[in-house]
């Protein structure tokens, strides 16, 4: 019986590493989106979307003062849609590397939609 335990433990304490590993190699996105005069669009949509065919990843959405968190991104290659009603959306892309933890991509202005498009 104690080594069959034993064994177990010497497998959990091999293999604890690698979950640890596994955690690890994600990227956040952050930014803020604003207007041309630099004031916050709350509860703006953030849609990230892989370079190729626009294939959905995960959205998010600003809060209160337009600030937006994505969380867990892999490395690789996404473009970051920005959109707000009465505004154009802005496609911001972005390549993330394995070294990287977080990346702020500032302030993402918006700009507003012309009246004169719809007349």
């Amino acid at each position: 019986m104690k080594t069959g335990i034993s064994v177990w433990i010497l497998l959990i304490i091999c293999l604890f590493p690698k979950w640890m590993h596994a955690q690890t190699g994600f990227c956040s996105l952050s930014g803020q989106a604003v207007d041309s005069s630099m004031a916050p669009l709350a509860l703006a949509s953030v849609i990230v979307m892989t370079p190729q065919d626009s294939t959905l990843v995960t959205f998010a959405q600003a809060n209160d003062k337009g600030i937006f968190t994505v969380a867990k991104l892999k490395p690789g290659s996404y473009l970051v849609k920005i959109s707000y009603v009465g505004f154009l959306p802005s496609i911001v892309p972005v390549d993330l590397n394995a070294a990287e933890t977080a990346r702020d991509l500032g302030q993402v202005v918006l700009k507003e939609i012309s009246r004169e498009l719809f007349e």
